[in-house]
């Protein structure tokens, strides 16, 4: 009857698993930086340093939230992951994710990030696999200067 009042698991970000390097080698004691907003409502910041393989990781985010029961809600995520390496902002991952449950095809690409500085940052398209067709529903984007295997369709290199 009020289901406006109850709370929802929001997760505002799941696991992450990195690997930060330069030119191919692993950079080491570098801060990561990830900050996460749920349309305005609840903004979280937190860091890691990846480790002497470059190797970084952030534990899954979630919080409580009535938003998702408010009448006419768009639920959005924002996640933006950096780092700031010799003075220069490098965009590990920065996407706007709609709706608030996990998101298959997010957490795929979160879960195994290969970021090379060298490379430029681009935005890129990816699709949820859990259909078997490319539509417009199930299409998202994000910008990164970390490269996936499959799944992963550039549409923009920035030059900055």
């Amino acid at each position: 009857m009020f289901s406006f009042l109850k709370k929802e698991n929001v997760t505002l970000c799941p696991e992450v698993h990195g690997k930060l390097l330069l030119n191919g080698t692993p950079l080491n004691n570098i801060e990561i930086i990830r900050s996460l907003n749920y349309i305005g409502e609840h903004e979280y910041t937190d860091s890691v340093i990846s480790d002497s393989d470059g190797s970084f990781s952030f534990n899954s985010y979630s919080i409580k939230s009535r938003v998702p029961n408010k009448l006419f809600n768009e639920s959005r995520i924002f996640q933006y992951i950096y780092a700031d390496y010799d003075g220069k902002i490098y965009v590990i991952w920065k996407s706007k994710q709609p709706g608030y449950n996990v998101i298959f095809a997010y957490a795929k690409k979160l879960e195994n990030m290969l970021c090379e500085l060298s490379n430029p940052k681009v935005s890129f398209k990816f699709y949820d696999r859990t259909s078997s067709e490319r539509s417009s529903l199930y299409e998202y984007s994000a910008h990164s200067i970390c490269r996936w295997e499959d799944n992963f369709e550039i549409s923009k290199v920035f030059n900055d």
